[in-house]
């Protein structure tokens, strides 16, 4: 089974860890790795499932499995005694969450089932 992620990802080092029975390549560009899967070049493609429904959608057959290998949590780290960053930082999640920019960011990028996580 030749599965590929792109280089450097969480992904990336998830599938080489939970995928034993698979060959795992990475790659630099998304763009890349959908056109060999287009082409039949590779099996399957690691990705958040989010990115994987969009993508399908242009390959016709293409089908994005209902389990997964591990669940990724985004957010925004600041260096540390840098107390100017991290007031920025929270001030702008916070207002972002509370004024609707971020709830229309996820809706933006296919999101739209996803809850915003405020802790």
């Amino acid at each position: 089974m030749k599965v590929a992620a792109v280089n450097g990802t969480t992904t990336m080092c998830g599938s080489q860890a939970h995928l034993k029975h698979a060959s795992v390549t990475g790659y630099q560009t998304y763009d890349e790795i959908f056109a060999l899967l287009k082409g039949g070049e590779i099996d399957a493609f690691a990705l958040s499932r989010d990115q994987l429904n969009k993508m399908a959608a242009k390959i016709p057959g293409t089908h994005v499995l209902d389990e997964t290998f591990k669940k990724t949590v985004t957010a925004v780290a600041v260096p540390l005694n840098h107390p100017l960053a991290l007031a920025f930082a929270t001030k702008f999640m916070t207002e972002a969450t509370a004024n609707g920019v971020l709830r229309k960011a996820y809706d933006d990028n296919g999101l739209k089932d996803k809850p915003i996580r405020t802790n």
